[in-house]
């Protein structure tokens, strides 16, 4: 049996912020209403897994993710907002405009500051409050 808590950990260990391109939040908001599709991820991403009401923090920076191809070269520098490329294929399967549970936990293990780690903390309360081999025992019970 795999363990999700394992599986998850593994993931956002691995997760870098360094390929992001970091601008204004105004920017990025203009960005999406010049692509095709895009998903929001980072802690307004949290926000949305956590029944979408925010009773954590204040937000952190924005993590948007656009189609792979995207133009990002006249976006202004700035610490508002990370944006990432992804392929369409990603985005679509996102589906609902938010990054998927297992992506916005990871972006928000590689964001710095507290903000992003009430955030994680939240989610991981929320998805992980009963141990697996309970729920193994109350399946097989």
């Amino acid at each position: 049996m795999t363990d999700p808590e394992r599986v998850l950990t593994l993931f956002a260990v691995s997760r870098t912020l360094r390929e992001a391109t970091a601008t204004t939040l105004e920017a990025a908001h203009e960005l999406t209403e010049r692509v095709a599709h895009y998903a929001v991820g980072g802690t307004r991403a949290a926000v949305h897994h956590l029944d979408g009401r925010n009773t954590i923090a204040d937000h952190g920076a924005a993590i948007l993710y656009v189609p792979t191809g995207s133009d990002l070269t006249l976006l202004p520098e700035g610490d508002g907002a990370l944006v990432f490329t992804v392929d369409e294929t990603t985005l679509e399967a996102w589906g609902d405009g938010y990054t998927s549970r297992g992506q916005t936990y990871a972006d928000l293990f590689a964001q710095p500051g507290w903000q992003a780690s009430e955030f994680r903390r939240a989610l991981w309360r929320r998805w992980f409050s009963v141990d697996d081999w309970s729920r193994a025992e109350s399946v097989n019970g």
